[in-house]
């Protein structure tokens, strides 16, 4: 699974913008965050097809770049992703962003993005 991010102007309908036009190209948004600072805009998306959000992103005048993610399950319930966050950081490994995917069965599946996916696996392994 892989993040698009966009750093744009933080201006009125950019956000719309961009929703339009994945819409437009039937793409579906997993998750999103978006987030203004002063005249820039950060917007993180999880799609389902990157390839092709990207691309329509590009024709509306977006620069878009990707990374990877780890998808990972935890359990439902007070204080679990506290613990899945401090095994990241006692490895060592920074968390770039991280997305609730969805809720299902007692658990939460996640994206996680960190700075080195390698050593994060070896982490949540443990």
């Amino acid at each position: 699974m892989r993040e698009l991010t966009i750093v744009t102007d933080n201006r009125v309908g950019t956000l719309a913008d961009i929703c339009e036009a994945l819409g437009n190209n039937g793409i579906n948004i997993s998750s999103i965050s978006a987030h203004g600072y002063n005249e820039m805009g950060i917007v993180r998306l999880v799609t389902n097809d990157e390839t092709s959000a990207k691309h329509a992103l590009e024709k509306i005048g977006m620069k878009v770049l990707m990374g990877d993610l780890l998808v990972v399950k935890v359990s439902d319930k007070p204080g679990e992703l506290a613990k899945f966050t401090r095994k990241l950081a006692n490895s060592g490994v920074n968390i770039e962003g991280i997305y609730l995917l969805g809720r299902n069965n007692g658990h939460l599946e996640m994206g996680v993005k960190t700075d080195d996916n390698m050593k994060a696996s070896g982490a949540i392994k443990k």
